[in-house]
């Protein structure tokens, strides 16, 4: 034998392997270009104020948005308004759409039949599971798409749900790697307290789960790899039915992720909860309500909150515009400097509030102590006073929110269009 190594001894040195796109990766936009506007039709187009909601649409190489998941989230946002419909202008036609058509122009408004001032859930908190009617081509069931695995006989206890959603889910349902998969909840463990108001918990494979852990349930978890999980949990991603299929939808920017998987099928296993899918779809997009009800005094709702186990949980934004004279209002940059008020504002806001709760010792998350006194003026036609945001608030409340007068010249030189005056 020779003692001379040869070259099938030595190591070997691979190429690295990258992930390609999703095939056709023309399909996919990723630009942050490419988005989609949907208008509130009861408000005035000045200085986007009417804005609803501005999705992304990364379904098409220009921009597209899948019809089915844009009607969705108005929607939601709308008190859960499935009879909703999209136009192309403010009293336009019915737009005419399959569910998987693609929306593909840069603006649309959402409608009610006969209602353009239809109001609003302001959050997710606020918002209302919809268990007697789930939304057009959501399933209340996941019927099995992993190939007729076997469903659980018994749901786990907590602290065994982990190893039981990697077993269910064969590893991450979006990659498929099975290195280091890790639980994620559907309806986040932060919103637990939501979950129990809903009666979420009725849904629960384990019913014995209760208080901190009732989103630990094995139908509120998939598997995914970790940087996977971080996007999920940064509202990156949402999964929804398009084409009869559960897919990954990209709702914001990333730098490969989406290029991956968007619009990628995924196997969804018995024992994931759909509920709890839509759960995710809306706590992703509630936030981006916010610019719509910040964007001028002329959303003004009837209370500023109402605390989760109060009996008027449930009741919707209903939006109030302030009265307007003709006058258009023009200046070279009218938002220099609102954002950095607007921000002074709601540190001030919280402050007063940090003070007020403990005054309030039965109700300490209820602003408006009587709210059918404000709602009651609310529907009579009368508007608070403009520094209130001419929102409704009962005298009592007056009296101790405002005892100091705080805001006689808080909002002065904010532009009009701010202040509703």
């Amino acid at each position: 034998m020779s003692g001379t190594s040869s070259t099938s001894d030595e190591v070997v040195l691979r190429e690295y392997y990258a992930p390609k796109a999703a095939q056709p990766s023309a399909t996919f936009s990723g630009s942050y270009l490419h988005k989609i506007a949907f208008r509130h039709p009861g408000y005035r187009d000045e200085f986007e104020q009417n804005v609803l909601l501005t999705l992304y649409a990364f379904d098409n190489h220009s921009r597209g948005l899948h019809y089915a998941t844009a009607h969705t989230a108005c929607a939601l946002v709308a008190c859960n308004a499935w009879e909703g419909y999209l136009t192309h202008t403010r009293d336009g036609e019915r737009l005419q759409l399959p569910a998987d058509g693609l929306l593909t122009e840069k603006e649309y408004y959402f409608r009610l039949p006969g209602n353009t001032r239809y109001p609003v859930y302001p959050t997710f908190l606020n918002w209302k599971f919809p268990k007697d009617k789930m939304p057009p081509h959501w399933p209340e069931e996941i019927q099995d798409d992993g190939e007729g695995e076997t469903a659980l006989v018994a749901p786990p206890s907590v602290s065994g749900v982990t190893k039981a959603v990697i077993a269910r889910d064969k590893g991450c349902i979006i990659s498929k790697d099975q290195d280091y998969v890790e639980k994620a909840h559907l309806c986040p463990q932060s919103e637990a307290e939501w979950f129990r108001i809903n009666g979420m918990g009725d849904y629960n494979l384990n019913d014995n789960l209760a208080d901190e852990v009732i989103t630990d349930d094995i139908s509120n978890a998939i598997g995914l790899r970790p940087d996977i999980h971080k996007a999920f949990e940064d509202r990156r991603f949402i999964i929804v039915r398009k084409r009869d299929q559960w897919v990954v939808h990209f709702t914001n920017l990333t730098q490969n992720l989406g290029h991956r998987y968007h619009n990628t099928p995924l196997k969804l296993r018995t024992g994931a909860s759909s509920r709890c899918l839509l759960i995710r779809f809306a706590w992703a997009i509630f936030p981006s309500v916010k610019k719509f009800l910040t964007r001028g005094a002329s959303h003004t709702p009837p209370y500023t909150h109402i605390p989760p186990d109060s009996q008027k949980q449930h009741k919707p934004l209903e939006i109030t515009e302030a009265p307007s004279d003709g006058t258009t209002y023009t200046s070279p940059n009218p938002y220099a400097g609102v954002a950095e008020k607007l921000a002074e504002k709601e540190r001030v806001d919280k402050l007063r509030l940090s003070w007020l709760r403990p005054q309030r010792p039965s109700n300490p998350d209820l602003i408006c102590c009587d709210y059918n006194a404000a709602s009651a003026a609310h529907n009579s036609g009368i508007q608070g006073r403009a520094k209130w945001s001419r929102s409704q608030l009962c005298e009592k409340c007056l009296g101790v929110e405002y005892a100091k007068d705080r805001d006689d010249d808080e909002d002065e030189d904010l532009p009009p269009w701010v202040n509703g005056e």
